[in-house]
């Protein structure tokens, strides 16, 4: 028997494919293979890997029509002959020449069921390491060592927020995996979070080795960069069903229902966060879950079955719309929803745009000093060709604020009204 089999999901990934193999072929392991599995890529990718083939015989081959990385996985875990299993995405690398010698001698030593690590990322371009930064998403800030179960771990690294459902920081045994009937879902996205979770529920012996083995790329068009559609929130619905299927199905301690009550709340986060940013059309393709997969969409407070609810997707695009081709913005009401607004802009990379706050009476930017510029709506500093955005709950002030606006010489005034203050305080609070 080999000592380690590493699985590498191969889809037209020519641009990055030999630095991933080279990884791999530097490995000091011998005892070892790496099975790519090209899941019907129409570049070059599997040419690549036949001529590393060609020269080292731990590298082999599977080629298939295209079914997903999924699929892809549970191909090599079929195929694979080794103790252990490691997962490589075929854009990124293993970090030193030992990783796989190392694993697997401390595997073998502390007798798990699988090792967690940690990883370091790295970025296509100083613009993605500015605005998709994960400098500190698979580093653990704690070392927590060998624990009798993976539940017990998962606690823990979830209390501490620490816990990484990337398949790719994880070396199991090839028996575990199988004795468990832990197959990827197919034609789910992502299908790594539900995996993840059920590896650490389903695990006797554990233990996080606080140690970068891996160096995750962050790209474009990549899986988790690329641009959000329907199956992203669908993958992340059906995670949260079947977390709760086995939540319901198992007796938990009370820490693990806290534990993954917390988690839940994590995915519903990313759920919400990506649900903002699909396209009208893509939104109304919620219409097509099972009945119980709405029902409990439902119970997630999202704005999902109505006409009039999808009403929101589009309020939203108006707004930001109407923001970007601004030349300058003031946002007349320093509470709470001119806070809103404020934080809104600034996650949808606006924040320049803003020039500052309009108040009533000027007395009251005293109270708002920690909000940057605060001025009067009479101040003569303003300039009076920008974008006045009113943005105050009340509907009697808000008509008052816009007759003060046009009085102070403004004529570009967006009043926005109590529905689309509400959308800003359910996803932007």
């Amino acid at each position: 028997m080999l000592k380690v089999s590493v699985i590498v999901p191969v889809y037209n990934v020519e641009r990055y494919i030999e630095e991933c193999l080279d990884s791999l072929a530097r490995q000091s392991l011998r005892e070892c293979e790496f099975i790519c599995v090209d899941d019907g890529s129409e570049d070059g990718s599997y040419r690549i890997i036949e001529a590393y083939a060609g020269r080292d015989k731990r590298f082999k081959l599977i080629r298939q029509e295209n079914k997903g990385q999924a699929e892809a996985r549970n191909v090599g875990i079929r195929a694979a002959t080794g103790k252990y299993i490691a997962f490589l995405d075929s854009d990124d690398l293993l970090k030193e020449k030992d990783a796989l010698d190392e694993l697997y001698g401390v595997a073998e030593k502390a007798q798990v069921d699988f090792l967690t690590y940690d990883a370091d990322c790295f970025y296509e371009s100083d613009i993605l390491r500015e605005t998709d930064n994960r400098d500190s998403y698979y580093i653990r800030k704690r070392e927590y060592g060998v624990f009798p179960t993976g539940r017990e771990l998962f606690c823990e690294m979830i209390k501490h927020n620490d816990f990484c459902d990337a398949v790719w920081v994880l070396f199991l045994r090839r028996d575990w995996i199988l004795s468990n009937n832990l197959w990827f879902p197919v034609g789910l996205n992502p299908e790594d979070c539900i995996w993840c979770f059920l590896c650490y529920m389903c695990a006797g012996r554990v233990k996080h080795v606080q140690k970068s083995y891996y160096k995750y790329r962050i790209r474009n068009n990549s899986l988790t960069t690329k641009k959000i559609s329907f199956d992203d929130i669908y993958g992340r619905i059906y995670t949260v069903r079947e977390i709760l299927r086995f939540a319901l199905m198992n007796t938990l301690s009370v820490s693990e229902e806290r534990a993954i009550c917390k988690f839940v709340d994590i995915i519903l986060w990313h759920i919400k966060n990506k649900y903002l940013k699909l396209e009208i059309s893509e939104a109304y393709r919620i219409r097509e879950l099972s009945p119980l997969d709405r029902l409990l969409v439902s119970y997630m407070n999202y704005p999902l079955f109505n006409d009039s609810k999808f009403n929101f997707l589009i309020y939203m695009r108006g707004f930001k719309n109407v923001l970007q081709e601004s030349s300058g913005i003031i946002i007349y009401g320093a509470g709470k929803m001119g806070k809103l607004v404020r934080r809104y802009m600034e996650k949808e990379g606006l924040g320049k745009l803003l020039l500052g706050f309009a108040v009533s009476e000027v007395s009251l930017g005293k109270e708002c000093a920690g909000e940057g510029i605060v001025r009067g709506i009479y101040d003569e500093a303003w300039p009076r060709d920008a974008l006045t955005v009113v943005a105050v709950f009340s509907e009697s002030s808000r008509e008052e604020m816009v007759v003060m606006a046009k009085a102070a010489g403004f004529n570009d005034i967006l009043l926005m009204d109590t529905y689309l203050l509400r959308i800003l305080e359910e996803y932007y609070a």
